[in-house]
């Protein structure tokens, strides 16, 4: 029973460790990180929603900072769900930083 544990334990560390990887990748995360991904409407535009790539879609959202733009993802702007609930922080911070790496 212990070594079983054990086992438990030592996998549960090793998928933590993979997810922290998968945090710092914010294009993996924008791509395939939450259901619906980013890459769902930002790639298109869909309801509105300010495409990666394209500066002129993002208006004043390019005066705010992450953390500001992180909360908007948590808590959710007009069409687009909270997503606080489907990533962690540090996924959507990722995402963020990524679709605003597009933007140079």
């Amino acid at each position: 029973m212990k070594k079983m544990l054990v086992l438990a334990g030592a996998a549960a560390v090793a998928m933590v460790g993979s997810m922290s990887v998968h945090a710092a990748d914010g294009e993996s995360v924008y791509k395939r990180g939450t259901i619906p991904t980013c890459a769902s409407c930002h790639d298109f535009g869909a309801a509105e929603a300010p495409r990666v790539g394209h500066a002129g879609d993002w208006g004043e959202r390019l005066d705010k900072s992450v953390d500001e733009l992180v909360a908007t993802v948590k808590a959710g702007q007009g069409a687009m769900p909270p997503m606080g609930h489907q990533a962690s922080e540090a996924e959507l911070r990722a995402a963020v930083e990524y679709m605003l790496s597009t933007l140079n």
